[in-house]
């Protein structure tokens, strides 16, 4: 529950990144469609044999990545601020970074992963009835993952100036908690250090 586990200062972040997470998953139903529509249609016209590949793939990652996203991805963030632990946060940006790379591929297209802006530019290409619409279509998700891009850049931004100020009140810490023992060992007194 993030309204009793995560501080206040840091409770709407973690909903738009819980958003932006949800997003990701929109995205993909999207990219299935257009995989499907993309396969049926090169079918069709005897072309892109690529195709056969991008449906299966956009099945796996339409069920493997919600899960794995949200265990490497979501979860980390959610204890990093939850806990105040700088490992879970730099977990999060290790996988932000990652989606970023993915998020950057399945815009364009590149490979057969997705159905991106230029296997979409490819179709449209195509003579046809079904070949502009089905391409018109996989520009627009090839746009949905750029636009999810720039958010994983304000995500990782955000979350890169928290990670900043965690580690830098760790280090004031440190250096009071060693300001305090050199001073009990001038004056010759055992405090307890909390």
């Amino acid at each position: 529950d993030i309204a009793l586990d995560i501080p206040v200062e840091f409770q709407k972040s973690v909903r738009t990144v819980y958003y932006i997470w949800m997003a990701h998953i929109i995205a993909l139903i999207f990219n299935f469609i257009g995989a499907l529509t993309y396969f049926l249609t090169s079918h069709e016209y005897g072309r892109f044999p690529y195709s056969r590949i991008t449906l299966p793939l956009s099945i796996l990652l339409l069920f493997v990545f919600p899960m794995i996203s949200f265990l490497c991805w979501f979860r980390p963030l959610y204890k990093a601020l939850a806990h105040d632990n700088e490992f879970n946060m730099k977990m999060f940006l290790f996988f932000c970074i990652l989606q970023l790379g993915g998020n950057i591929m399945f815009c364009l297209g590149i490979g057969d992963f997705s159905c991106g802006i230029l296997n979409g530019s490819l179709v449209i290409t195509l003579e046809g009835d079904a070949a502009l619409p089905v391409g018109i279509f996989m520009i627009v998700v090839g746009s949905m993952f750029g636009m999810l891009a720039l958010m994983n850049i304000g995500v990782m931004y955000v979350c890169g100036r928290w990670l900043v100020r965690m580690v830098m009140a760790k280090r004031q810490g440190i250096s009071a908690r060693l300001a305090l023992i050199e001073t009990d060992a001038e004056e010759g007194t055992d405090q307890e250090i909390k």
